[in-house]
């Protein structure tokens, strides 16, 4: 049990100790994705409390990519400066906080994002939304959505970023065969190419 309390590292990240919050669906910012106080205050207390490493609750990097209502976004630039006080008041106890980066491909509903719902292949998803096959250009533009959204969070001061490949998001779908039924270069099994395009996972 001592051993939970002494420092380690993650490559260059050092943490104060071993106890690490896991990401969840916070439910707490705005329609739009927008941080809110009630969020900066949730994440504080963690901090507060002892946690050496939060991992802040998936963040959607295309508008088309919401998951859940008051999903927490980062698809724009004009969402940085609302997600500073996260790490602004996390530091002040000596924590670290992560942003994890996700896009819901088609585990969504259309009750919470105003554009197509899209994945891997075409299919009709939980809510019973369909779901329409995404083209090369979309993958290739969700992959950069990844990337962008990267840099936001370490403009906002995070201090790492986890990417969300589970749980039957979009990064996962590709690599199921239940939605994955592509015959192009990111069909087959896992995916194929899927791999290539995190080459930092």
């Amino acid at each position: 049990m001592a051993k939970l309390f002494e420092t380690t590292a993650i490559n260059t990240m050092n943490l104060k100790n071993r106890f690490v919050r896991s990401a969840t669906w916070e439910g707490m910012s705005t329609d739009e994705g927008r941080c809110t106080k009630e969020l900066v205050e949730f994440t504080a207390e963690l901090a507060r409390g002892g946690v050496g490493l939060i991992v802040m609750g998936h963040a959607y990097v295309q508008e088309n990519g919401k998951a859940t209502p008051r999903q927490t976004g980062i698809y724009r630039d004009d969402l940085i400066d609302s997600l500073r006080p996260i790490p602004e008041e996390v530091h002040k106890y000596g924590a670290k906080v992560a942003m994890q980066l996700s896009h819901s491909g088609g585990n969504t509903n259309r009750e919470w994002i105003p554009l197509p719902i899209i994945g891997p292949s075409s299919a009709t998803n939980r809510f019973g939304n369909k779901v329409r096959e995404m083209t090369l250009e979309e993958i290739e533009g969700m992959v950069e959505a990844f990337g962008r959204a990267a840099r936001r969070c370490i403009g906002a001061g995070f201090d790492a970023i986890q990417i969300h490949s589970a749980h039957g998001y979009l990064s996962n779908q590709f690599l199921s065969p239940y939605w994955n039924k592509r015959k192009d270069a990111y069909g087959g099994p896992n995916g194929k190419r899927w791999g290539r395009m995190f080459p930092f996972l």
